[in-house]
């Protein structure tokens, strides 16, 4: 466990059980654990958050280089000393940081939607 994730290894452990009823053939299906599919190639683009000393941290970076390699179009942002989810909470992070996430979600979904679809503000 990391010091500062509000998420321990157990508490992970238990979020996952009660989320998967525990059946390994849901806790391995991709739509629980996309790391799980046996390809990434085709998914849409991806914005990924990652806290410095998230419990998860080591999973994430795993899954950004497995999408990464497979041709997926990622913008990933680290945050050195911020726990699990630091960019949506923000008595976690603070105001200031998750005011900042905002704004990258934002240019992040405009710039998808012009990419993909044509649709520009």
């Amino acid at each position: 466990d990391l010091p500062d994730d509000y998420i321990s290894n157990r508490g992970g452990l238990i979020y996952t059980e009660a989320y998967t009823q525990n059946m390994a053939k849901v806790r391995l299906s991709p739509y629980c654990s996309p790391i799980s599919a046996d390809t990434l190639s085709g998914m849409p683009p991806m914005l990924i958050f990652i806290g410095g000393v998230e419990t998860l941290r080591s999973s994430i970076e795993r899954f950004v280089e497995k999408a990464s390699a497979e041709g997926v179009d990622l913008e990933v942002h680290l945050k050195e000393g911020q726990a699990h989810d630091y960019a949506l909470i923000k008595e976690i992070a603070g105001p200031k940081l998750v005011a900042e996430a905002d704004q990258i979600i934002a240019k992040f979904v405009a710039q998808v939607r012009n990419r993909y679809l044509g649709l520009s503000n």
